[in-house]
């Protein structure tokens, strides 16, 4: 899934307004990547508000400090203009298409992400994947997260899911595809804007995924 509006689109529109620059998003994206390989956000250690809007205050900054723009657009004015917007979670086009392929194909599928423990109400209720995701496992909730590889251990034996039956797929390298193959998964890492053309295990496309042999 992904934010609506994008963070990168809050970003430019926000640059431009507050200092007149356009900046491409696709460079904001790339910067984006780059940015969350060094700072991670952690769902587990941060609980409240305020510990929140610390660490996207300094992530905001590193943010603006890889485009070169921090002397000319406040950090936490960047902060402020995210709160100010009502953003929603969507399915990437195409990926209910897959969901539902694999689904057909008998495969149980779980989601395992770095997140709080809403992540169940927006999968089921905004994303209406009722029926098509099995299982919700989230990092706040269990009290490890990602990149920690038992993160992913506990998974399989909290649901009794043989690994060698399965595969993963994830967006991250650092997140995901170092820590799922570190335990011996399957993993393909999804590298739509293509920032790992050297990585030989991955997908663009999340239909690509038909062209493989999963398991």
């Amino acid at each position: 899934a992904e934010l609506h509006p994008s963070r990168q689109k809050i970003v430019a529109d926000y640059v431009e307004r507050a200092s007149g620059i356009q900046v491409s998003t696709d460079v904001i994206t790339r910067s984006y990547i780059a940015l969350d390989l060094m700072m991670h956000y952690s769902s587990v250690s941060t609980r409240s508000i305020g510990q929140r809007e610390e660490f996207y205050l300094k992530y905001n900054r590193c943010l603006l400090d890889m485009l070169g723009l921090t002397h000319l657009v406040n950090p936490k004015g960047l902060l402020s203009a995210f709160n100010e917007h009502e953003t929603h979670w969507q399915l990437k086009r195409g990926a209910l298409d897959v969901l539902i392929s694999l689904q057909r194909k008998g495969y149980c599928i779980g989601i395992i992400s770095n997140f709080d423990s809403c992540l169940e109400q927006i999968v089921y209720e905004r994303l209406k994947l009722s029926g098509i995701i099995d299982h919700v496992y989230v990092s706040q909730t269990e009290g490890v997260e990602k990149p920690n590889p038992e993160f992913y251990e506990s998974f399989f034996q909290k649901y009794n899911i043989e690994k060698s039956n399965s595969f993963y797929v994830g967006d991250s390298y650092v997140l995901d595809f170092v820590p799922a193959t570190a335990i011996g998964l399957k993993a393909w890492l999804f590298d739509e804007f293509d920032f790992y053309s050297d990585c030989p295990e991955r997908i663009k496309k999340l239909n690509e995924l038909s062209q493989y042999k999963l398991v």
